[in-house]
């Protein structure tokens, strides 16, 4: 120590080396009692806690900081814009609730710390009271068949006040992957993200004013089950699923505002002329929620119809043109599967899934005999365990099948493309259907956009495939044959990635074929394939019109939040 002490006081060098060593120190020890002295915001109370949108929002707490500055409010895991902010200091926030938000949790991001969440529900979502009528009410669960249940299994549900048909009603679980009921501050609980039982091939097998037999749907995890109907949301019970061979989450969430768009010119008609438009809609899944149509113009003939909205123009006139415009707001996100392969079992040959996913239909050729020579070359293709199975028909695709973005031909097969190995996105996600149904694997393409870093959009097919206890596994053969495209994932990873997990930087527009019928009998129909949307109708005329053009957009991408 006094040769130290004798060195600094004898070398100018010396002295001077020390100067920023100290700065160092000083600094450091200065962001650590900052640290220390910054507080972890906690928020006491969201003021008024149901809101609609363009309303103001008061956020009371403490430990928000004196501004605003790099600090910022989440809604579901969204961060808010800046345009959204009326005032902020350190116990009272002022907001103006943006469009796009959903119900969800509201908590406030300081640089290093995070708050408490509380609660926010939107106007538009919460179901009026029922009049009081002397009859009827909510509904009630008074209890559960089983306490426990299995993903695609069937779960009885005892009670009051279901209403003698289904209607719009429906059965809501927890979703799987996401933050389950805690304390917030004050002890109170925060309501689970939750999951809606859709119409399918297995969502409801009975419903009556007092019993519900609903399967448990993909994505659902232990917690909470309610039943909504249009009087309002049930008490809650608890279901266990069990069996789950892995794990399923659901990520990174976000919000895309579509913009769908048609255009028909040059029409030539005679009196009486009629043109029928079916606008593919997205869909809801597991991981694409929240679907809403915001804006319709004009008002659509009917706002669902087999999956799309239909317009009518009747008495059409001479040149005159036909200009239809959708605007679609939604909620996606990532898909991440951890799937333990040794505890994957066989399928039960008798559920619906199974029967309905390994049959050929118009769009999965898996019946044809080129499929069936394919499969005799695919090592693994006869594993007893479908995981792996699914992978060996994966893996095959990317090894045998050179890959090109578009083919050229929007009419050529699928099976076209086996023959000369060289297809694109559509053929390899058709052929992964098509060669896994064939080996007993239950399997179902997916079409719809795949939007890049500059918010542009293209058509993109994807697949899904059948797991029994655990639901659909998602797979992309195109983004892992590296098609030209800014992907989340390293590329010498994609190939493993896209095998079970899936980025949410897409918007789904159909599962599967969807059949369709003309309108009348004496139509003429139009399709377009290799589109956006798997559906054989997109336009319909009668007799007296005799031409037109038609402008189909794919759908654009006006907001991501």
């Amino acid at each position: 120590m006094g040769r130290i002490k004798a060195l600094l006081l004898s070398s100018g060098t010396a002295r001077l080396a020390c100067i920023p060593l100290c700065f160092l120190l000083f600094a450091g020890a200065a962001a650590l009692l900052t640290r220390m002295l910054e507080k972890t915001p906690e928020l006491t109370a969201i003021e008024p806690p149901v809101s609609e949108t363009g309303e103001t929002v008061t956020i009371r707490g403490s430990g928000f900081g004196g501004q605003r500055g790099s600090q910022w409010v989440e809604i579901s895991g969204v961060r808010l814009s800046s345009s959204a902010y009326e005032s902020w200091s350190e116990n009272e926030i002022r907001l103006v609730i943006p469009e796009n938000y959903e119900d969800g949790l509201i908590r406030v991001c300081t640089k290093n710390r995070e708050s408490n969440m509380l609660v926010f529900s939107r106007k538009e979502n919460i179901p009026e009271a029922p009049k009081n009528t002397g009859t009827g009410s909510l509904p009630l669960i008074h209890n559960l068949a089983s306490s426990s249940g299995t993903i695609g299994g069937v779960l009885t549900i005892y009670g009051v006040n279901f209403g003698i048909t289904r209607g719009r009603s429906g059965v809501l679980f927890t979703k799987s992957g996401e933050d389950h009921p805690f304390p917030a501050s004050g002890g109170r609980h925060s309501a689970p993200p939750l999951i809606l039982q859709e119409d399918g091939v297995s969502g409801y097998e009975f419903w009556s004013d007092q019993e519900i037999r609903v399967r448990i749907p993909d994505g659902a995890a232990s917690g909470p089950v309610y039943v909504r109907t249009e009087r309002g949301m049930s008490t809650p019970a608890d279901v266990r699923i069990t069996d789950m061979p892995g794990t399923k989450r659901f990520e990174n969430q976000r919000v895309y505002v579509l913009s769908l768009d048609v255009e028909i010119t040059g029409i030539h008609a005679e009196s009486g002329g009629r043109i029928f438009l079916r606008v593919p809609c997205p869909i809801t899944t597991s991981a694409q929620q929240n679907v809403s149509i915001r804006e319709s113009v004009p008002p659509p003939y009917m706002e669902n119809h087999l999956g799309s909205i239909l317009h009518q123009f009747e008495n059409l006139k001479e040149d005159q043109p036909v200009t239809v415009h959708h605007s679609v707001v939604l909620t996606n996100t990532d898909i991440l599967t951890d799937i333990d392969v040794r505890r994957v079992r066989p399928y039960q040959e008798s559920s619906p899934e199974y029967r309905t996913y390994t049959a050929a239909d118009p769009l999965v050729p898996s019946d044809a005999e080129e499929i069936r020579a394919a499969l005799e070359e695919i090592d693994g293709a006869g594993d007893s365990n479908p995981y792996r199975r699914a992978r060996a028909v994966y893996d095959w695709l990317l090894e045998n099948i050179l890959h090109r973005q578009n083919s050229g031909d929007p009419d050529r097969r699928p099976l076209d493309a086996l023959r000369i190995k060289n297809g694109g996105v559509y053929d390899t996600a058709i052929l992964f259907c098509a060669l896994a149904r064939a080996a007993g694997i239950p399997a179902v393409p997916v079409a719809g956009i795949l939007i890049d870093i500059r918010q542009t959009a293209v058509p993109h097919w994807w697949a899904e495939f059948y797991i029994e206890n655990f639901g659909w596994v998602p797979v992309d053969p195109g983004m892992a044959a590296g098609i030209p495209y800014a992907p989340v994932h390293n590329e010498t990873e994609a190939a493993d990635w896209y095998f079970g997990n899936i980025d949410g930087n897409r918007v789904a527009f159909s599962r599967g074929w969807t059949y369709q019928n003309p309108m009348t009998q004496d139509s003429k129909t139009v399709g377009y394939p290799r589109s956006f949307s798997f559906q054989k109708i997109w336009e319909e005329t009668n007799a007296a019109v005799t031409g037109y053009t038609s402008f189909w957009n794919t759908p654009r991408v006006t907001g991501v939040y």
